[in-house]
Parts: structure tokens; sequence; C-alpha cells
């Protein structure tokens, strides 16, 4: 019901607009999206909304004179000039979604293919346009020469980079979203030992709190990153995950009146607010398309952070607190939990030096002033013996799995229970294996005998998670895991076979294989490599 309280507010919004060309289908669209949404909610996933989804197909009279209004609202073309004239170093911006488009007209300028990466498994074919907006909400170039996203005046200096970690349905899993963000993280620290500067987008979200999206980007801020995530599209007193995060700049949604969208998230972490109802911008097969969301609104600000990090050698933290510094109010005086700081109009940063701002913390609301008392050192643990920890994971992985012979891969989800053997203290050996399974089943496949059905599936993802987990480092058995068939809860508790299994293995063709770079697998192929 609350997405289809959001389709009417939508609706409302095109007063102050061109009408633009609604899909025939357009509300059973959304009706079909709102379902499909709350029959697989559960906990390790990440859906979009269909305001994000479902695109608005602007008249020609509207994408001529407006193109993504935000090019007018943050004033590029008054400020193209010393953009230019004062860059420094290039730019990079990860953007964690569905898929970049290759050849899309508008994103080819600024497109990295080579860099970019697959988590979830699909074929390079698995397409949504969800991303490709995303893309041009920050840079793009039209045929027409529409105005597209506020930091293409950078040009070759501006490099996207795509990593997908949702899949061609609108939805990913936490672990293959956070392995995302961890492999990305590694790629950002080498461009920024190169003189880069790196930017994180998040147009995804979940209404929760995650420490798995936390440590990760935490790992990204520490790294050097700057971060944003959009606030969710809820309108609720609630930033959703990973935007919560202390590490991650929150953004939510404004029109182009600057007033909040009715469908953007606020709260006590919000950082500022930008574009985010009706953005003209790419779309699948070439296309072009308007969508709303906070999901536009993220990339609009991580290209104003690309546009000062290409002009200053300002730290993420240092850009950060300027940009915190310089916006322009958009609700009472100062922060408030609606609009955060206000919108970052460039002319309003073009005086200032962004390596002149401290630099030690982040400029968010909720990160804590350099004149509050550090926290205390924990004291020294003493080191333990090994002992066994029951972890009950808790959120879902996908497993793609096919009998020898088959077509395509199918997608089933299942839960885990493991015993795992570790000196570490009970949270980190928790967190330890949960990021260990959230490694291994990411790009991971498997490929059965000819007959076997989906309950052979839990035991042979059973047999290869213990053998290569255990090749990798750690010491983990599965207690049980769950699946469902024919929408009943299935579970596989008895004690692996692991002579009968291995000798079957050997024997047949049975396998699991991985479709990019998956951390584990490497860690037991050095491990099996080095004692040989």
């Amino acid at each position: 019901m609350r997405y289809l309280l959001l389709f009417f507010t939508l609706l409302i919004s095109a007063a102050s607009f061109s009408q633009p060309i609604l899909p025939d289908d357009y509300s059973n669209q959304y009706r079909r999206l709102e379902r499909f949404i709350e029959e697989n909610q559960g906990p390790g996933k990440v859906f979009l909304d269909p305001i994000e989804q479902i695109p608005l197909i602007p008249s020609a009279a509207t994408a001529e004179a407006n193109g993504n209004w935000a090019y007018q609202y943050y004033q590029v073309s008054q400020n193209t000039d010393w953009i230019q004239q004062r860059i420094k170093r290039k730019v990079a911006v990860f953007i964690f979604d569905t898929e970049g488009e290759a050849g899309h007209p508008s994103l080819e300028p600024f497109a990295w293919a080579e860099k970019d990466r697959i988590y979830t498994g699909e074929p390079v074919s698995a397409k949504h346009g969800h991303g490709i907006h995303v893309g041009t909400c920050i840079a793009g170039e039209h045929q027409f020469n529409y105005n597209l996203g506020i930091a293409s005046p950078l040009g070759d200096n501006l490099k996207l980079i795509f990593y997908k970690v949702l899949r061609k349905e609108g939805y990913g899993y936490t672990n293959q979203i956070v392995t995302g963000i961890n492999e990305g993280v590694k790629e950002a620290e080498k461009l920024i030992a190169d003189g880069w500067f790196v930017v994180f987008n998040f147009s995804l979200g979940s209404q929760s709190v995650s420490e798995q999206f936390n440590a990760a980007t935490k790992a990204a801020e520490d790294a050097g990153v700057f971060v944003v995530a959009a606030s969710g599209n809820n309108g609720q007193q609630f930033v959703g995950t990973p935007a919560n995060g202390q590490s991650v700049h929150a953004v939510g949604a404004i029109d182009q009146n600057g007033q909040i969208a009715s469908f953007s998230n606020y709260g006590r972490q919000l950082y500022m607010s930008a574009a985010g109802v009706r953005v003209y911008g790419g779309w699948l097969n070439g296309q072009y398309a308007e969508l709303s969301g906070t999901s536009m609104a993220s990339p609009t600000q991580a290209a104003i952070a690309a546009i000062l990090g290409a002009t200053s050698n300002a730290t993420a933290k240092q850009i950060s607190n300027c940009l915190r510094d310089n916006a322009v109010g958009l609700g009472p005086e100062g922060w408030d939990e609606k609009y955060g700081y206000g919108a970052n109009i460039l002319s309003q940063l073009k005086n200032t030096n962004p390596e002149s701002y401290p630099g030690e913390n982040n400029g968010n609301p909720d990160t804590p002033n350099d004149d509050e008392p550090d926290e205390p050192d924990d004291p020294d643990q003493p080191e333990k013996n090994k002992r066994d920890v029951i972890v009950n994971i808790k959120q879902v992985f996908p497993v793609m799995w096919k009998p020898q012979g088959a077509g395509r891969f199918r997608t089933d989800e299942i839960k885990i229970t493991v015993k795992y053997t570790s000196k570490l203290y009970a949270d980190a050996a928790v967190q330890e294996i949960t990021e260990g399974t959230s490694e291994f089943f990411t790009n991971r496949a498997f490929v059965l005998m000819p007959t076997d059905d989906q309950l052979d599936m839990t035991f042979w993802a059973r047999h290869f998670y213990e053998m290569l987990m255990k090749r990798a480092g750690y010491d983990v058995q599965i207690e049980k895991i769950v699946t469902e068939i024919k929408g009943q809860k299935t579970e596989l508790d008895k004690p692996r076979r692991r002579l009968a299994s291995s000798i079957v293995r050997m024997t047949s063709n049975v396998g699991s294989i991985t479709f990019a770079p998956n951390s584990i697998e490497q860690k037991a192929h050095l491990n099996l490599k080095s004692k040989k």
C-alpha cells in the first residue's frame, strides 16, 4: 500500500512539469512490483522501489526545454569555466547498482568498461535501466545536447565504473553487495595511490541497520573514498542502510522548487538534499526517461563531490566539510532532519578552498566533533584457545545451480547455521565467518548430476562450502541448511557423507564454478599451491 501512495504522489507532481508519457499499463506495472517486493522481502535482501523502476517517457518539449532540470538548479552552465580551468586530477565514481549499458550514447564518453564488475552471477545480457539512469545523473552526453548529469563538464577527467550488485529484477543480496564494496575498496586504493579522487554511489538501500554495510563503507572511507547513498523512499523519519552509516553521506530528494519530495526519507543522519523528482536521464537500449527517487538524488550529490574532487587536492573528509559549510539552506537555518544542510549550488562553491577545511572527521550531522573526548581504547584481551561458535547467519544466500545438460541456471535461496572453530571472541568470530560465507556464495554456481533436484542442491552446496572454506583457512561445518521447496521450508541437517560425496564428485561432472573473481576461491587456490 505504501508504494501505491507513492504512485499517486508522483502523478500529482506532474502538475508542475510538462506532462510525460505514461506507459499504458503503468498502474499495473506498479502493482506488480509492489506485490513482488512484499512477497519476496526478507533478511539479506535489498529492493529498488517501484517509482525508481518504471520509467516515465518525457515529451520532446520537456526534454528539449529542460533535459535534467538539475543542470539549471545547480547553475552548471554559469560555473563551467572555472570548473574546467581548475581541474587538478581525475575522478572515478563507482556505481553500485544494476549495469551500465555498454554502448549507451550518453554513457560511452565516461564509461570505463574494463573496470566494470558483476557480482550477481548474471550474464551481461541481464539488464535493468536503473543503473544507466543513475550514471547519467552524474554525467552524460546527449545527441541533441540536452543537459544530463551535472559533472559532465569534467569530460575526460571523469570515469564511471559500474559494479553490478542488483539483479535484472531490481533487487540484490547483501552478501553480493558487500563483496562488491570490499572489492571496490581494493580498486579504489590503487586509483587513489595513482592520484585519483574516488566516489562510491549507492542508489539502493533497505529499512534496516546493517553492520556488514557499515564495516564495508567504513573501510571505503578509511581508504579515502567519498561515500554517498540514497536515504530511502518511504516518506518516513528513518534513513535506510547503507545511508545510515557514519561513513556514508545520506542524501534526500527535492523537486525543482527546492521542496522535499513527499517520498523522501529523513532523519538525524541526513547530510544533504539533491534533485530527485522527475529527473531526465538515460534508459535501456539507448533511450531516455524520467525517474523519481532518492536514487536520483544520491548520484547528483556524488557529482558535486566529484567536481570538488577534480578541482582540488583535498581529501574526501575535507570535501565533506567544505560542502557542509557552504550548502544553501532549504529548511530552518542550519541543519534540519528534512533537508540536512540543504543543497550544494555550484556558485556557492566557486570561491571555496576545500583543502583549507578540517580532515579528521567527515561533515555528517551525526559525526562526533573534534573537541569531543575520544572513547577509551578497549583493554587488551588475553589470547583464547580455539572454541566452537554456533552461528545462525541471518541473511539469505542466493544459490545458482543447474543439472548437467540443462540450459539456464536457476536461483534458489538458502539459510545456513554453521559451527565455526576459532580463537576469536564471539562477536569477531561471527563477523568473520559471516563475511567469509558471503564471499563464498558471491559469483558462484553449481553444476550437478542430470537427475539432481533442489534438495540435492543443498547437499552439494554444503559439500563445496565445507571443502573450499577449509582450503581457504576457515574451520567451519554447516549444521543446518534450509531452502524452500514448493512453498515449504525444507531442512537438510544430516551429517555430510564426506567420503561418499567426494567419490561421487570425482567420478562425475559435479562441480562448483565462479563467474567472476571470488576471494574464497583465490585463497583456497593459493593455500593448495603453497602446500605443494
